[in-house]
């Protein structure tokens, strides 16, 4: 466990926490980009980075994460233990869809997320 650790810890310096920062914050801009074309989507945060919280007009957080992981598609739905956090982003009534980023997602995966998200919508 120690050196995976190690390796791992060596890995984000060699790449850089700044540089992985930035491709969140792309794919982020990016997946914010295409929900706002579906409309109906309710996006907690405007702040860019590695979650994206949403929750669209007419599913619960459940459906939609339950929806997608039948398309192979991991997302956290609910609370997410952080109900003051909720209550700031004015989704205490309802929870949330949490998108995470991270240094290995790609363009693609928002991509094949979009996709997704637009069939559910879709009811396809």
């Amino acid at each position: 466990a120690a050196a995976g650790l190690d390796a791992g810890m060596r890995w984000v310096r060699s790449v850089g926490i700044e540089a992985i920062h930035a491709l969140e914050c792309r794919l982020w801009r990016m997946l914010r980009s295409d929900l706002a074309a579906m409309g109906n989507i309710y996006v907690a945060d405007e702040t860019p980075g590695a979650v994206l919280l949403l929750n669209a007009e007419g599913f619960s957080p459940a459906e939609i994460a339950g929806e997608l992981d039948h398309r192979g598609i991991c997302v956290r739905a609910g609370y997410h233990c952080a109900p003051a956090a909720h209550r700031a982003l004015c989704t205490l009534g309802t929870g949330g869809v949490r998108v995470s980023f991270g240094a290995m997602n790609t363009e693609r995966d928002v991509r094949d997320f979009s996709d997704a998200l637009w069939r559910i919508l879709q009811g396809r």
